[in-house]
């Protein structure tokens, strides 16, 4: 009988879509037993009530100020990994120090739970190798085709490279970072009428009907097929040097909405101050004076219109409630 673990990220709602479909189908298998959940995320969670309430707060800001955002108040955002264990039974383990790769927990798997596959579904943590011997297979969900996208922010980057296509790929899991063998996956035409956000879901909710296929492969121990076509690699520091403007005079008109169409917020130096900026206005040869402006290296003056998807006066006072905490 396999043992399986399952790694996720309690702050991420790609673990719970994912998690939470994992465990309606491993309850119904009798050749398999899931061992514990493993919480790979930074830091604790937190209680479940300021949860809801920091959800229902932001969706709210968003569609009262932003009326063509869409609000997802909806299970999978108000849940965690913890709660969906507590639903199913199931045991949480929580690394020494949140390091999934650190020798004790290694050690601890490898001789007290002894697994023999491992699900990774929304992990901030690169698996090492000690680790990933603890197991005869393990598989990580990775949301984009590969080997496009390797890294992080796969689906911003492919937004902002104006692909025709978007997708997923369940595949195993090797030395290098998302360069295993693809045992799953699926690729889909990519529309200009939907959010970052609005693909995440829908590539998330795509991937999870595949979960059953994939339990099965995991079983056989399939190789899978080696990833084919011309890769790319973005992490943390190639998305932080996007999406942080430090010169925005520097940038034309088009690269930064094009940068804000793609990655949804943009941290922009705005007369020496950075600001979380999520929309903005453009007017043609209009001089602006408000702190809030700026103008383009083509001379167009933007004028900031929301900063954390609020208009000014309000994201004021948002400030100021957050200073009195």
């Amino acid at each position: 009988m396999d043992k399986i673990i399952i790694f996720g990220d309690s702050s991420s709602f790609i673990t719970n879509i994912l998690l939470k479909n994992l465990l309606e189908i491993i309850r119904t298998c009798k050749d398999i037993e899931l061992v514990a959940v493993v919480d790979t995320a930074s830091s604790p969670p937190d209680p479940k009530i300021l949860r809801v309430i920091k959800v229902i707060l932001f969706e709210l800001r968003k569609k009262i100020f932003n009326p063509q955002e869409k609000i997802y108040l909806t299970e999978w955002r108000f849940n965690n990994l913890y709660d969906l264990c507590r639903k199913f039974s199931v045991k949480v383990l929580v690394p020494p120090l949140r390091d999934v790769n650190s020798t004790e927990f290694t050690s601890y798997l490898k001789k007290e739970l002894k697994p023999t596959i491992g699900f990774v579904m929304g992990c901030p943590q690169v698996i090492h190798k000690d680790l990933r011997e603890a197991f005869e297979i393990m598989v990580n969900y990775h949301n984009s085709s590969l080997p496009q996208y390797r890294g992080v922010y796969a689906t911003a980057w492919s937004i902002y490279f104006n692909d025709s296509f978007t997708g997923f790929s369940f595949h195993r899991i090797s030395d290098k970072l998302d360069a295993g063998n693809i045992l799953l996956g699926e690729s889909f035409a990519l529309s200009e009428k939907r959010t970052l956000l609005d693909w995440e879901i829908i590539k998330t909710f795509k991937a999870s009907d595949y979960l059953s296929a994939l339990i099965e492969l995991a079983q056989q121990r399939a190789l899978g097929t080696a990833q084919q076509g011309a890769s790319s690699y973005f992490g943390q520091k190639e998305y932080n040097l996007m999406t942080q403007i430090d010169h925005p005079q520097e940038l034309t008109f088009a690269e930064i909405s094009k940068k804000l169409k793609a990655f949804s917020s943009l941290r922009i130096n705005i007369h020496g101050r950075y600001y979380e900026v999520t929309d903005f206005s453009s007017k043609k040869n209009k001089l602006l004076n408000d702190h809030l402006s700026f103008i383009t290296k083509d001379n167009i003056h933007i004028q900031v219109t929301r900063v954390c998807y609020l208009p000014w006066n309000f994201y004021k006072m948002y400030e100021w409630v957050k200073r009195k905490r």
